[in-house]
């Protein structure tokens, strides 16, 4: 995959450096304890899942066979500290890499494609389906706001 369609990876770090220095730990922007209940309620936790945009690593702990990946290298260092029995890789950009050494059959996301603009998760879907050659379930949480002010 080419890279990011019309933002660079440098505007995508810079906006990430942002929520991360504003908030902190919930970079996220919610509160994940108050989400988890809910959303896990719908997700098989036993398949082997990717969790784009891990972020913290809020969510490794419900899933079995794990591996998270985001673009921030400083989440991702949080994220090995919190959940030390899990795997996690930074991105080197927002699409997935030709190769990834983790055959996942659940492609996790929970509120990261809303932060970006639509080419920009047209190339993501289109890195996971270049890599996949069989079935993935998608699980995706994303706020549906009308006026969200994001990327």
């Amino acid at each position: 995959m080419e890279g990011l369609s019309n933002v660079t990876k440098k505007q995508i770090l810079n906006y990430w450096s942002h929520r991360t220095l504003k908030y902190k730990e919930r970079a996220v922007g919610y509160r994940p304890s108050e989400k988890l209940k809910f959303l896990f309620q719908y997700i098989n936790t036993n398949y082997k899942t990717l969790d784009y945009g891990c972020g913290i690593g809020v969510c490794a702990c419900k899933f079995i066979n794990y591996l998270g990946v985001d673009i921030m290298e400083d989440l991702v260092k949080a994220a090995k500290e919190k959940n030390p029995s899990k795997d996690f890789a930074i991105l080197s950009d927002l699409c997935l890499p030709e190769k990834i050494d983790f055959d996942f059959e659940q492609f996790f996301t929970a509120t990261v494609l809303q932060h970006n603009p639509d080419d920009v998760v047209k190339d993501i879907f289109k890195s996971v389906s270049e890599l996949k050659n069989k079935g993935v379930v998608f699980s995706l949480y994303e706020n549906c706001q009308t006026n969200a002010q994001h990327m």
